[in-house]
């Protein structure tokens, strides 16, 4: 899948739709009919995932984290891991430990 190869340079819809030469809401109605997801939820669900394996299973800081997920501020990535998660990423790390 394109989001698997792609997820750390690319976070929006647009970025993946312009690679693949669609529209981004295309790229959407597309993902919606075929997996019940928006573009968008995809990316954020792939980032999500592997910044949660990161968390269990390293000891990276949470920025370097956010950086090498390719997010240029980490306190952006932060708010974004707590709207899909529900906690901060170092809650996460300390809950599931």
């Amino acid at each position: 899948m394109f989001i698997e190869k792609h997820f750390k340079e690319y976070k929006s819809v647009k970025d993946f739709a312009d690679k693949l030469n669609i529209s981004a809401n295309y790229l959407n109605a597309l993902c919606t009919k075929t997996i019940g997801r928006t573009a968008g939820e995809l990316i954020r669900c792939r980032v999500i995932l592997e910044a949660k394996r990161l968390l269990l299973h390293s000891s990276i800081s949470v920025c370097e984290m956010a950086y090498h997920l390719g997010y240029d501020d980490c306190s952006y990535f932060i708010r974004v891991f707590k709207k899909e998660v529900g906690s901060t990423p170092e809650q996460f790390r300390l809950i599931n430990r």
